[in-house]
């Protein structure tokens, strides 16, 4: 039998690494590969504890992608990793905006909880219906 962490077995930093990477690409730069890994482990363990609480901020939680870099700074002479956390669709955002699709109406702060809020903002926009 496995044993279930609480949200509240997690340093409230590991929170904030949500909070900031549905926003924003964050890059934490770790000694080696295999603590990039823990780490990752650790903030995936997190998501789930806070699936099982039903958290608030879970739905932010969702929106955040991670990955793992390592390189070899020559420069330095130095092996870095670096764990990326950055919002889920941000690698798709830009290539889909220069396709005109943009969402310019809802006001900051609005941001729905789910893209299903969204659809729903955007239908209620149109009337209730979709443009063709």
């Amino acid at each position: 039998m496995s044993r279930t962490l609480r949200v509240a077995s997690f340093a409230p930093e590991l929170l904030e690494i949500y909070r900031r990477g549905a926003r924003e690409t964050i890059s934490i730069t770790l000694v080696d590969l295999k603590s990039a890994q823990r780490l990752r482990y650790r903030l995936h363990t997190l998501r789930a504890a806070m699936r099982n609480e039903d958290h608030h901020l879970l739905a932010i939680a969702e929106k955040v992608q991670f990955s793992i870099t390592s390189y070899h700074t020559a420069k330095t002479g130095v092996d870095e990793t670096v764990l990326t956390a950055s919002p889920s669709d941000d690698d798709f955002l830009p290539a889909i905006r220069r396709a005109g699709v943009n969402i310019e109406d809802m006001p900051m702060g609005e941001e729905p909880s789910t893209s299903n809020d969204a659809f729903s903002k955007y239908l209620s926009k149109q009337g209730g219906k979709l443009n063709e």
